[in-house]
C-alpha cells in the first residue's frame, strides 16, 4: 500500500514538473531588436537605444569635480582644476567620449600675466594627437579653438596655471583642459530647382 501512494505522489509531482516546464517552453516569448543609432552626449559620450520600447539611454549625469593641487610651487598657491575628468598634462593621455587626446607640445604661451595689465589676453598653443581605434590625427589647437575629428570637434577649452609675471611655468606643470561636442552634418541646400 506505501509503494503504491509513494508512486502516485512521484507521478504527481512529475505530472506537474511537466506541465510547469511545458507552459515555460511554450509561453510566447517577446523579443526586442533595436536599431544600432547613438546619441552623442552633452560630455562627449555616446548611447544607444535599449529596453522595451527602444530608448535612447540616459546621458551620464554631468559631475563637476574640483581638485586641488596644495602649495603649487609656481605662485606658492593652490591651483583649482575645476573639471579634472576632462583635464591632463602634456604627454598624458586622456580619453573623453572615446576618444583619445595626449597634448603633445606646448608650442607658445603668449597670455598677459595676472598680476599685470595688459593690451592684449595673449592665447596658449598646443600641438594635440587625437586617436579613435585606426584613426590617428595630430592638430595644432589655440585656447578656445575646437578641430574637427571624425564626427566630433575637440575644444581646448581652459589651461592652467595662470601665469604671473617674475615666475616662468615649467611644462610639466601645465594643466590642460577640452571638450567634446558632436560635429554638427553639413547643410544641404535642395531649393534650387534645376535648369532645363
Amino acid at each position: 500500500m506505501k509503494l503504491k501512494i509513494v508512486i502516485a505522489v512521484v507521478i504527481v509531482i512529475f505530472a506537474l514538473l511537466s506541465l510547469a516546464i511545458s507552459s515555460v517552453i511554450n509561453s510566447p516569448q517577446k523579443i526586442t531588436a533595436c536599431t544600432e543609432e547613438a546619441k552623442m552626449c552633452p560630455d562627449g559620450s555616446a548611447v544607444g537605444r535599449s529596453g522595451p520600447n527602444c530608448e535612447f539611454a540616459e546621458c551620464p549625469k554631468a559631475v563637476t569635480q574640483t581638485t586641488v593641487i596644495p602649495n603649487n610651487p609656481i605662485q606658492n598657491t593652490n591651483v583649482v582644476i575645476p573639471n579634472i575628468a576632462n583635464t591632463t598634462k602634456l604627454n598624458k593621455k586622456i580619453i573623453i567620449g572615446g576618444v583619445s587626446i595626449t597634448p603633445i607640445e606646448l608650442v607658445s604661451d603668449s597670455r598677459c600675466a595676472v598680476d599685470v595689465q595688459c593690451v592684449w589676453a595673449g592665447t596658449v598653443e598646443i600641438r594635440v594627437k587625437l586617436e579613435n581605434g585606426s584613426n590617428i590625427q595630430e592638430s595644432r589647437l589655440t585656447l578656445g579653438s575646437s578641430v574637427k575629428f571624425l564626427n566630433t570637434n575637440i575644444e581646448f577649452k581652459n589651461v592652467l596655471p595662470p601665469p604671473y609675471s617674475k615666475v616662468s611655468i615649467k611644462s610639466g606643470d601645465y594643466y590642460f583642459e577640452f571638450a567634446i561636442t558632436s560635429a554638427q552634418p553639413t547643410k544641404v541646400d535642395n531649393t534650387q530647382k534645376p535648369i532645363f
